[in-house]
């Protein structure tokens, strides 16, 4: 359901009389096809209150959310806190790509070998690949979480069936998200070295 064909949101009044039932309104932040424009603050809390009128939940494709500050005069939290979920890209913007840290962190750990995929990732989430088999590799994440609290990593899957992997290899979705900003490499260094420590 497409509220307006116009290069702007759609307005409260298009959403509330919008003529199809709905389950989620998507709202891009900054909208990009129309040259990056915004709604004024009042606009955008307006079409989410009648979104919230229609029982339906609100998602903002907010990638580039941290240019929208200067124009709400608000932080990107507080534009955050306006939705049920937030999609953001670190490396929009930020020029975040923070995948080369557990690349170095696996380089000095001691593991036979180890590729980062794509190298370097193209945005902020990438593959790890690791010459063990998945079972030990599922483990490790779970005992270093009971032991540290820390969880760098959550399920490998056997490099089997058309994903280009030799056997005995495995992979893992890596996301480098909020929480991984507040690390230092040299944090990363010392998880992956723990980690890498359980399959031992």
């Amino acid at each position: 359901m497409r509220p307006t064909s116009e290069p702007r949101l759609p307005s409260a009044e298009e959403v509330r009389e919008s003529p199809e039932p709905f389950g989620t309104l998507m709202l891009e932040l900054p909208l990009r096809d129309a040259g990056f424009v915004l709604p004024a603050w009042e606009e955008l809390t307006a079409v989410v209150e009648a979104a919230r009128e229609r029982d339906a939940a609100v998602h903002f494709d907010g990638a580039r959310l941290w240019e929208c500050g200067a124009r709400f005069g608000r932080g990107p939290s507080e534009v955050a806190h306006l939705a049920d979920t937030v999609y953001v890209s670190f490396y929009k913007s930020l020029g975040g790509l923070s995948g080369p840290a557990p690349a170095e962190g696996l380089a000095a750990s001691g593991v036979p070998w180890f590729r980062v995929r794509p190298g370097p990732p193209h945005t902020h989430r990438f593959q790890d690949w690791l010459p063990y088999g998945a079972g030990a590799l599922d483990e490790a994440p779970v005992r270093q979480a009971e032991e540290t609290g820390v969880t760098l990593f959550c399920r490998w899957s056997a490099g089997a069936g058309g994903t280009g992997l030799p056997p005995g290899v495995s992979y893992t979705e890596v996301t480098e998200a909020a929480g991984g900003l507040l690390w230092a490499a040299a944090d990363v260094r010392e998880a992956v070295a723990g980690f890498v420590g359980l399959l031992e």
